[in-house]
């Protein structure tokens, strides 16, 4: 980023062909961490996720995860 330029809002889709409208087009995650436990009786999905993501070229001053349906417990 450029002296004196302001952080910009990064898209609210990816570029993703394979997903188009999934996503979103500020950044690109690098790794994920995931740990998953599944109970099939109540048919349950429970779990945590760690990302790292790098954005670019621009600073971001704000980005959107894409949970879908997930209920989601907080993000830090």
């Amino acid at each position: 980023m450029s002296p004196g330029s302001a952080p910009v809002t990064a898209a609210a889709t990816s570029t993703d062909s394979y997903l188009p409208a999934s996503g979103n087009g500020g950044y690109r995650v690098q790794r994920y961490d995931l740990e998953l436990d599944y109970r099939p009786g109540p048919a349950r999905l429970a779990g945590r996720a760690v990302l790292g993501a790098v954005s670019g070229p621009a600073v971001l001053g704000g980005f959107a995860l894409d949970l879908g349906p997930l209920r989601v417990a907080r993000v830090l």
